[in-house]
């Protein structure tokens, strides 16, 4: 049975007085613990009034403690202890998809704007710091085994992808471009995470974020994509943030629903994006000497840096014979099989993809 709400809110006070913020292996087991033995058992009881957790939202210190309550929860994720992610999972599932009973709206409402908008516990850009120090920020060939990259990272990401696909709907697609961006945009996702996980990602996440994201570049005044990506230095990760995204949208066509009806809807969504990525990586990306991308140094002079070649490697599979095939297959066909009706019925937004272009050179796209 549920152990009375009061109960929950003074053994959760305690815990969090003495744990703010759990950094041992010890203290997120014991978080974990709290969250699991405590609090999920009431999160599925009906009647309200038994909820622990319902009435917080409701008053300062009960948001106080909810917010710290998540903030801690969101940071002990990042962790490769199995035994604490799969219950901080369990009971973040439960609270913000409402798995396998629906909460409170008022309590749902309040948690997902908190974990997706407040900075310190914002599970996308949590994510993609954990996800940066799997395997290296970097990681080197081989290929680690299927097996291998799902251990520890495939809770974690399913859980964030599921949670940025619900919510979706009430931010106008806001909380996938955000995942695609940042999530996305860390390099050789396919050294980290498995190629099911990848494949139900680019499935279900990639073709609405990158709708979203080319609405919002077209009301940035079409600004590059990389003035959405993360910024950092390219003495500290060596590949520039919109090499990796590119990376990683090839590695989604190798992955993409095998029908060509599926197929052909995947490409059709994701193309323009490539297409503004084509123009914006490194120039030496698919040649056949090394790309390098450059740090300043100072106000007038800048550096060279080497990108990785397992970086490039992975760009470079967009030149591949079945990648290109299956692009100049969907072009020559399209739905209808009418390749110069499609040419002909140049309308207003191909005009106007056409001036953003502004000279740069995206024709090979």
């Amino acid at each position: 049975s549920a152990p009375p709400p009061a109960t929950v809110s003074s053994l959760a006070r305690q815990f969090l007085f003495c744990h703010p913020s759990p950094a041992s292996v010890a203290s997120r087991r014991q978080l974990g613990i709290l969250c699991d033995f405590l609090i999920l058992p009431g999160l599925s009881v009906g009647d309200t009034s038994l909820h622990p957790l319902a009435s917080w939202p409701g008053h300062g210190e009960g948001r106080l403690r909810l917010g710290r309550l998540l903030r801690a929860c969101v940071s002990a994720m990042g962790t490769d202890d199995g035994f604490t992610q799969s219950t901080l999972s369990k009971f973040l599932r439960c609270l913000l998809l409402g798995e396998p009973a629906a909460q409170p709206a008022a309590l749902d409402r309040w948690c997902a704007e908190f974990v997706l908008g407040e900075e310190q516990a914002n599970v996308v850009g949590s994510l993609r710091s954990y996800l940066l120090s799997c395997n290296g920020l970097v990681p080197s060939p081989p290929r680690p085994s299927n097996s291998s990259r799902s251990s520890s990272t495939s809770v974690y990401f399913n859980l964030v992808s599921d949670l940025c696909s619900r919510k979706s709907a009430s931010d106008d697609g806001y909380s996938l471009s955000l995942f695609l961006r940042q999530v996305l945009s860390v390099p050789v996702l396919s050294y980290k995470l498995s190629d099911a996980d990848l494949s139900r990602a680019y499935r279900d996440v990639v073709p609405p974020a990158a709708d979203k994201t080319l609405k919002m570049l077209h009301l940035y005044n079409r600004a590059p994509v990389t003035a959405l990506l993360p910024v950092y230095s390219a003495a500290s990760i060596p590949v520039p943030p919109s090499l990796a995204l590119f990376g990683n949208l090839v590695s989604a066509l190798r992955l993409s629903p095998p029908s060509a009806e599926e197929g052909g809807v995947f490409l059709e969504r994701i193309a323009p994006l490539l297409t503004l990525l084509l123009g914006e990586v490194p120039l030496s990306t698919f040649g056949s000497r090394r790309a390098v991308a450059w740090v300043k140094t100072g106000t007038v002079t800048s550096k060279a840096v080497l990108v990785p070649e397992v970086a490039t490697e992975e760009a470079k599979t967009f030149l591949r014979d079945g990648v290109l095939r299956r692009i100049c297959s969907y072009v020559e066909t399209g739905e209808e099989g009418e390749l110069e009706e499609a040419l002909a019925a140049k309308g207003k937004a191909d005009v106007e993809m056409e001036k953003w272009s502004g000279g740069r050179d995206i024709s090979a796209a």
